[in-house]
Formats: structure tokens, sequence, C-alpha cells
């Protein structure tokens, strides 16, 4: 009977309800929140958002994004698209690997070659965050960086949806003398001359603490009929088996590693390209012409290039029963 009560009374000690978690209150507590949130075991976690943007009164899609977080929040891909509505002069499409060593970036419609792009420090459009991945989340994976925000957390809503919101603003200033605006050119909107603060609000859904949407608006306009934005997020978690094994790998948008890219170009019999020997010692470009000659079995020349290069040339190997 009495181990009967005992375990009676531990059942339903366990089946009370838990105590409702407490909300964050601090900044960083509310990216802990968020960084938590992304991750889950055997899972990648997948956001699409839609960016669509008010300006000089005209209203329309501005850019789509969608991002991929890896487990443990320490590896990320991000696809932009500019919008039908968007008349900036920038790339159509571009791709981003964010990991531990920087972001390797590649223009899918430029003319450029992602393949001899070093990786690049990520810029974090909220150095507050606790990595780059978080803020690229947190900003919607546009990949900007962001002003000196001042930040705070509040309880919130959207769309009756309860949530818990980042609100950040930072200080504006007249436009006038920009490059874009420059004194005696053509006079900006009144709603940017007479704003003094930008703000930008991210809401986390307060049950989940995954992002649902961001609004960013100028104190001078705060309805945003002239300018702002609106982005939303739609997120879900994806199996890790479901993406390429590449998908996260800098070498599947083109990237070949500059030790790496003179053995295949030789291999391949084309031009290896140009390499930085400012820093080499003599012996080490004696090698790298040697295994560049064992290579391509070929006459080989070695010419000194501007800016401290050196270029190696080789015809490309012969094949058997064609002409020289």
């Amino acid at each position: 009977m009495l181990i009967a009560a005992a375990c009676l009374l531990v059942a339903c000690e366990d089946d009370e309800p838990a105590a409702p978690a407490a909300r964050p209150e601090t900044v960083e507590e509310f990216f802990a929140e968020l960084e938590r949130a992304i991750q889950k075991d055997g899972k990648v976690f997948h956001a699409t958002v839609e960016l669509r943007a008010v300006d000089n009164g005209v209203e329309g899609l501005w850019a789509t994004t969608e991002g991929w977080v890896q487990g443990g929040a320490e590896r990320a891909r991000a696809h932009w698209r500019k919008g039908p509505d968007n008349r900036n002069d920038i790339a159509e499409r571009t791709v981003h690997i964010y990991s531990p060593d920087g972001v390797y970036s590649a223009n899918l419609d430029g003319e450029d070659d992602p393949g001899f792009r070093l990786p690049a420090e990520a810029e974090s459009c909220f150095a507050d965050a606790p990595t780059p991945i978080v803020a690229q989340v947190a900003c919607g994976f546009l990949p900007f960086g962001g002003p000196d925000w001042e930040l705070s957390v509040e309880r919130s809503t959207f769309e009756g949806r309860a949530t818990v919101t980042l609100v950040g603003t930072y200080a504006v200033s007249s436009p006038i003398g920009s490059e874009e605006y420059p004194v005696g050119g053509p006079t900006p909107h009144p709603v940017m001359t007479t704003a003094t603060r930008g703000a930008y609000t991210l809401h986390l859904d307060a049950a989940s603490y995954l992002p649902l949407a961001s609004v960013s608006w100028v104190d001078s306009d705060p309805g945003r009929k002239f300018f702002g934005s609106e982005a939303r997020f739609q997120t879900e978690f994806v199996d890790d088996s479901s993406l390429p094994r590449d998908w996260f790998d800098p070498g599947s948008i083109g990237y070949v590693a500059p030790g790496v890219r003179w053995q295949r170009g030789a291999a391949e019999g084309r031009i290896v390209p140009r390499h930085d020997t400012r820093s080499v010692h003599a012996s080490v470009q004696r090698t790298l012409a040697q295994k560049c000659r064992r290579a391509a079995s070929q006459p080989l020349r070695v010419e000194d290039g501007p800016f401290g290069f050196v270029e190696v040339v080789y015809r490309k190997p012969l094949v058997p029963g064609s002409a020289a």
C-alpha cells in the first residue's frame, strides 16, 4: 500500500504542468533563444523570407531569400534573388556559404569566376548576435552589414500572434550631400530629410522562438507610406539527408582552394592560374614548377608576373594520334 501510494504520489507530481519558461528580457537572452530554436538533432533549419519594401511611395517585392542552417549553427547557406520591383543596379542572384573561416560568395549571373574567390569575413547585421549565422537568421539572410543598433527586447504581437520582439533603432542623417544626393543635385524625399531615427523589429513566435516577421521604418514615416519594409518568414526543419552532401561546402558553388587549383589545372591540361609568391621561398617555387612539369608532361615555362606573382604556363598534353 505504501509503495502504491508512493508511486501514485510520484505520478501526480510528474503530471503537474511545468512552470512556464521565463521570457527573454535581455538582448543576449533573445539571441540565445533564437540560436537554440534553429537547432534540432538530425535536422536542418530552413527559412524562406519574402521582403516587400516601399520606396518613394512605390510598394513591391524587393527580394526573396532562402536560407539553411546546419545543426550546431556553425554552417549555413543562403540564396538571394532580386525581386521584380527592385530597380537597383545589383546582382540578380547570389549564393553565400557561411563557415567558421568566413563567407564564400558567388554571383550566379556574373562573369566573374567564383572558383577563384577567397573567403571573406562575414558581415554581421547585428554585432550583438553570438555568431554571424545567428545574425543572418535575425536579418532574413540579407548579405549586408547593419548600422550601430541600440537594441531592446519587448513583448508584442504580429497579426494576432504573441511574439517576443527585438527592437533596434539607430540615428539617421540627412542624405543631402551623399553620393546619391550631392549638394546642388536632386532633392531627396522630405520623409528622408526629416527622419532622425530608423527602426527595425524582429518578431519571434512566443512559443517556439522561431522568426515570424521583421518590419523597418523611419520615425518621420511610421506608417511606411513612402519608405519602409516588411519581411515574412516561412520556417521548417528538413532532414539533413535530404540535402546534397556538399550543400554547406564552398566547393559546391565553384570555390577551389588555391593550393589545389594548380593541381587540377595541370591534370586537365589547362593554364595554371597565377600564384602569389611574395611570401613563398624560392625552393617552394621550384617545387611547384617541377610538379607542374610532371603533371603536364609537356614543355613548361615560369614567367614573372606583376605585383610579385608568377605564372606557370604549359601546353595541354597531346592525345595519341592527334596533331601537335
